[in-house]
């Protein structure tokens, strides 16, 4: 049986939608549990999302990228590493992490911007079976997300949080 959605009051389709972040898709009975109660799935980039659609050609996926930070878990992230202009950097010139997620923060005003539109374009490209991704942890002021940093906000650059908002926007042209 396949997800259909929920019938509202007035009459719409809501959708239903799970967040399967970590190892939640790499089990064959979650994965045929999402494809039989779930429209749309947000999860990371890898091939379990083929074996969610064949469960379920209907179901939408949804690749989860950080649009601000870089983990050293990433895959691509010895490559990134050696990019230093592309981290954001404190006033002392250390590289700015964030407390609770383990990833560092990344400049939207380096080529940072252009290297995340062609990691984006060349995921989707790897894994067509990807209807879209989802651009985490976007948020036009950065002191207003609650993040805790290594530095305090104090620390960091003047330019770079007055133009943290049109660096966001050029990443996402």
């Amino acid at each position: 049986e396949q997800a259909t959605g929920t019938q509202t009051s007035s009459g719409s389709k809501a959708k239903k939608m799970v967040i399967a972040y970590g190892n939640t898709i790499c089990y064959d009975a979650n994965r045929r549990f999402i494809a039989s109660h779930f429209d749309l799935v947000n999860c990371g980039f890898s091939t379990y999302g083929y074996d969610l659609k064949a469960l379920n050609p209907s179901i939408q996926l949804i690749g989860y990228q950080s649009g601000i930070g870089m983990s050293p878990t990433y895959s691509d992230w010895s490559y990134v590493d050696k990019q230093e202009s592309w981290f954001a950097h404190s006033t002392s010139g250390s590289r700015i992490k964030n407390l609770d997620w383990g990833w560092y923060l990344m400049n939207p005003n380096s080529g940072w911007s252009d290297y995340f539109a062609q990691r984006s374009k060349s995921r989707l490209q790897a894994f067509p079976y990807y209807d879209g991704i989802f651009v985490d942890d976007m948020s036009a002021n950065l002191q207003e997300t609650g993040y805790r940093f290594n530095v305090p906000y104090s620390s960091f650059p003047s330019v770079f949080l007055t133009s943290w908002e049109s660096g966001l926007i050029k990443q996402m042209a």
